[in-house]
């Protein structure tokens, strides 16, 4: 997650406003760690493959969806903060 917020704020550096673009391209490092990482864990440990039960997936779910909720206000929020601070930041030079 903290990957995709830096790729979010380097999208808004690099001149991309528009919040959904934003937020679709964040998608990218968030879902490909995301798989990366349950790919790792799952050979490493192939004996925790049979435990999965529908219990485990309904909370992997219910923490990838809440995951998805704090990355969509970030990117929200985030072009907010960054007009007010230029507004202020012009303010002060004149």
């Amino acid at each position: 997650m903290l990957l995709a917020i830096n790729f979010a704020r380097f999208l808004l550096k690099r001149g991309i406003t528009q919040a959904w673009l934003r937020y679709v391209l964040a998608q990218l490092p968030f879902i490909g760690t995301t798989l990366i990482l349950l790919v790792i864990y799952l050979t490493t440990n192939p004996d925790f493959l049979p435990a999965i039960t529908i219990l485990t997936i309904i909370v992997l779910l219910f923490v990838l969806l809440v995951e998805e909720v704090i990355m969509l206000f970030y990117v929200i929020k985030q072009r907010q903060t960054e007009i007010i601070q230029a507004d202020t930041s012009q303010s002060v030079r004149q």
